[in-house]
């Protein structure tokens, strides 16, 4: 990770380096059963107050993300039901991701991997860049509305997703946090 100002090295010396919140998600993640690159191990090195390098290394998955096979299925393989079934296992991946207690806070489509089993279908869903990730015991329905708006799905497709995440209608005062 690139060096920043030194606020940020403050804030990193309480709330734990970019590095060091990604192992701490992903162990967690691991613990659950909920699919991340495995840390593989992390080096801090400090000099005085500052953060002079932070390196995170993984083992390296090769899927794409969910956003390039979004599109690929967009342009090349319209069937609603194989659009279903990939947001499908996005959102209980998702739901399970939070029931962990991982709020990852750049949740986005680029930071989804999808694994392909080889057929029509997807085996195992990658949470990735954990960096901004912070764990909390039980994920608000302001949290969860945050995190789920940084998806990027045309509205109805939005709407199908979140009935899917919750397995049902959304509790009261998520659509505005989402919204």
């Amino acid at each position: 990770y690139a060096r920043r100002n030194g606020l940020q090295d403050w804030i990193d010396r309480c709330a734990g380096t970019r590095a060091t919140r990604s192992t701490r998600a992903a162990v967690v993640l691991e613990a659950a059963g909920v699919g991340t690159p495995a840390p593989v191990g992390y080096l801090d090195r400090w000099d005085g107050g500052r953060l002079v390098e932070s390196y995170l290394l993984t083992r390296y998955v090769e899927a794409p993300s969910f956003k390039d096979e979004l599109i690929r299925l967009y342009r090349h393989d319209p069937q609603c039901e194989k659009i279903m079934t990939l947001m499908q296992r996005v959102a209980g991946a998702v739901r399970a991701m939070h029931a962990a207690g991982v709020f990852h806070r750049d949740l986005g489509n680029q930071n989804i991997l999808v694994i392909p089993d080889g057929g029509d279908d997807w085996r195992d869903v990658c949470f990735i860049d954990l960096n901004r990730s912070c764990l909390c015991r039980k994920l608000t329905p302001r949290r969860r509305g945050r995190e789920i708006s940084r998806l990027s799905l045309p509205p109805d497709l939005l709407r199908v997703f979140v009935f899917m995440y919750f397995q049902g209608n959304p509790p009261a005062g998520f659509a505005a946090w989402e919204s």
